[in-house]
């Protein structure tokens, strides 16, 4: 009697073992799209960006501000630094983020960055981007459209022919010109 109970476990542990076997052999079928391209990750595993900035000297007063990461419209990460100190974030690769910039008296400022990189780059590779961000006093908003506030002032993404992240140059001059025009000077 003891001796079949035993095959029993052992034949019920046996059909446990092929079960998650058959799960795993199929599982790539149903995480496929119908359409039969491959399904793209939302993001690499391994970090390639290291992002640095801080406050610059035209931001006056003395007090902390802070510093969102977001990805999918959630913060994923924060830091609050002092004064004029550096933050400092390290992104994962293939995703697209907001850096959010908040300091008491002015505006909101928003980057945009994209860690998207070439398949032929090793994953281990990390990329380093420094910042230098101006922020705009809060009275100044009813001068402002509100399109030049909601959007990003600047567009960070890799650029091929560089091999390294880079700013849309055109971008945040069209962005920052259009501010100018309606503050006074």
């Amino acid at each position: 009697m003891k001796n079949l109970r035993s095959a029993e476990k052992f034949l019920y542990k046996g059909k446990k073992l092929a079960f998650v076997a058959c799960l795993l052999a199929f599982y790539p079928a149903f995480t496929q799209p119908k359409d039969g391209r491959e399904k793209v990750p939302d993001f690499d595993s391994s970090r390639c960006l290291e992002i640095t900035g801080k406050l610059n000297k035209s931001v006056a007063g003395i007090g902390d501000y802070r510093v969102e990461v977001l990805f999918k419209n959630q913060v994923v990460d924060s830091s609050v630094a002092q004064n004029r100190k550096p933050f400092k974030f390290r992104l994962w690769r293939n995703a697209d983020y907001s850096l959010r910039i908040n300091k008491k008296g002015y505006l909101p400022k928003l980057v945009s960055v994209s860690t998207k990189l070439p398949s032929a780059i090793s994953s281990y590779k990390l990329y380093r981007f420094f910042m230098d961000v101006k922020l705009i006093p809060e009275g100044l908003s009813g001068k402002i459209d509100p399109d030049d506030i909601d959007f990003p002032i600047a567009l960070i993404a890799y650029d091929q022919h560089k091999k390294c992240f880079r700013y849309d140059k055109k971008y945040t001059e069209a962005v920052k010109a259009r501010i100018k025009r309606k503050i006074p000077q």
